[in-house]
């Protein structure tokens, strides 16, 4: 993913996280517009991050990546505040389209 947004100059990739906790506390300290979250991230997982996040940020949109398609993914990241849910496998275009102008859940 570093390497996709690096490659637009249009995008800045402030820093990444390795685990829930530390997503979380970077979020509040530099109040990105954009967070990517894995829905497997380590300590706190991908869907409280992202509910944490929400709640302290809600102007950040929170995209959650997942290797798992299925309603209930779906349904989970819409029920935790996420913005967008997208398959990790999904072309670079959409991820970037997705990061650049949003879009709703059900359309991911």
């Amino acid at each position: 993913m570093r390497q996709l947004l690096e490659k637009n100059q249009d995008l800045a990739l402030v820093t990444e996280a390795t685990d829930g906790e530390g997503a979380v506390s970077v979020a509040r300290h530099l109040k990105p517009q954009v967070v990517l979250v894995d829905i497997d991230l380590p300590n706190a997982g991908g869907l409280e991050t992202t509910r944490r996040i929400k709640a302290e940020l809600p102007q950040t949109r929170v995209i959650l990546l997942s290797a798992v398609d299925g309603n209930a993914y779906r349904d989970a990241a819409k029920s935790c505040g996420a913005d967008a849910f997208l398959l990790k496998g999904v072309p670079v275009s959409e991820v970037l389209s997705v990061i650049r102008h949003g879009t709703p859940l059900s359309a991911a």
